[in-house]
């Protein structure tokens, strides 16, 4: 029972760690950008330089979670990630922005889900599911968090909603992390027996098999395209005219779309990671090829939402299970740390990148390229999984 309460309570602190310190940007940069007459690349490449930084430190949080546990890249992660958002309400320059978000990359390496899967998988004896939990209950971050920093924002202004969040990290997550990580075990029980019969590092066992790079490109395509939506999808759909309110109603569907198809899962006595992958990539390529229609109606842009929605929370089961199935069950957090870095080099360049072609060509080549780019993702990881 106490694994299982380990999982919930884990999963409220992605929930609010990724509603906080990820999804706030989406919400706060468009009052940034109005109040400080900044530009919009210059903004973004804040965002880009934190999640570099997220990805080089990627692998060495994991090297530390295999070696010693959790319980002080989460809970310092959380300290550091509250602060560090009190501290973004006070910029008056883009260097103080910069310098904010250069440590927030630490953060984010430190408290969303790789730190979480590597705890889970090391702790909880059916780790698959606890990781299908913990995708359940962060998948509603998004729904929670979007629309709560929205109504902060109207209600006293983009500043003060950042020390709210920065607060609630601050309370709620630290306590978390504090409480439930002191005494988890680093390593679980078959990548404790795979490490006593093996030689040289996971790392490197890992990366001599094709499934390695062919999961680094899959994951890039996935978290290029995803983040591009995140940052994006407010200001795309604005350009068309459609209705504030529509928006946010967009946005708040997506969240519990990703509970709805992972809520499906749970119903399956068995995760095969390389079915769902497949299913998931698939359903990113059809919602993004109806918001690549152009439509403007709501109930087109609905359809989008929950597609897009569906894959978007399979995609993250299958990283947080497919690593073991693939490349064998040594050195979890460091693998799944080191797979973190074309993930994080995909989310840091993705916003930026997008801002810069919208300049040239508009969101119609925007999410021309994205397409593009899931078709090849679909294509590797098809290749990739049709062997055992």
């Amino acid at each position: 029972m106490r694994e299982w309460r380990l999982v919930v309570w884990l999963s409220l602190a992605q929930m609010i760690s990724w509603g906080t310190l990820f999804y706030g940007f989406a919400v706060v940069v468009g009052p940034m950008e109005r109040e400080l007459g900044w530009p919009k690349t210059e903004l973004y490449g804040a965002v880009t330089l934190g999640l570099l930084v997220a990805g080089m430190s990627a692998p060495l949080v994991g090297a530390w979670i295999d070696r010693h546990g959790g319980f002080w890249p989460m809970t310092l992660g959380s300290i550091g990630g509250g602060l560090l958002l009190i501290a973004w309400s006070f910029v008056e320059t883009p260097l103080a922005l910069y310098v904010v978000w250069a440590a927030m990359g630490v953060v984010l390496a430190c408290t969303l889900y790789d730190p979480g899967f590597a705890v889970v998988a090391a702790n909880v004896t059916d780790w698959k599911r606890g990781i299908l939990v913990m995708t359940f209950l962060g998948g509603l971050a998004s729904t929670a968090f979007i629309p709560l920093a929205h109504w902060l924002i109207e209600t006293w202004d983009w500043r003060m909603a950042l020390i709210v969040l920065g607060a609630i990290n601050l309370t709620v997550c630290v306590g978390i992390h504090g409480y439930w990580l002191p005494g988890t075990r680093a390593k679980g029980a078959a990548a404790e027996a795979a490490e006593a019969n093996a030689t040289g590092s996971p790392l490197g066992a890992a990366a001599r098999k094709p499934a390695f790079w062919g999961l680094g490109v899959v994951y890039f395509a996935y978290n290029f395209a995803s983040n591009v939506v995140t940052f994006h999808l407010i200001g795309l759909l604005g350009e068309r005219g459609v209705d504030p309110e529509a928006i946010v109603l967009v946005w708040a569907i997506i969240g519990p779309a990703q509970v709805l198809g992972r809520l499906t899962l749970m119903g399956f006595a068995r995760i095969d990671a390389r079915v769902v992958g497949r299913y998931a990539m698939g359903a990113l390529f059809v919602g993004l090829s109806i918001l690549a229609s152009g439509a403007e109606a709501l109930w087109v842009l609905i359809a989008f939402a929950a597609i897009y929605g569906t894959g978007n929370g399979l995609m993250t089961i299958v990283k947080g299970t497919i690593g073991p199935d693939l490349l064998g069950p040594r050195g979890y957090a460091t693998v799944n740390g080191a797979l973190a870095l074309p993930s994080n080099v995909a989310r840091a360049v993705a916003p930026v990148a997008a801002a810069a072609l919208w300049a040239v060509g508009g969101y119609s080549t925007v999410l021309a390229i994205l397409l593009a780019g899931l078709a090849a993702g679909f294509a590797v990881f098809w290749l990739i999984t049709i062997r055992k």
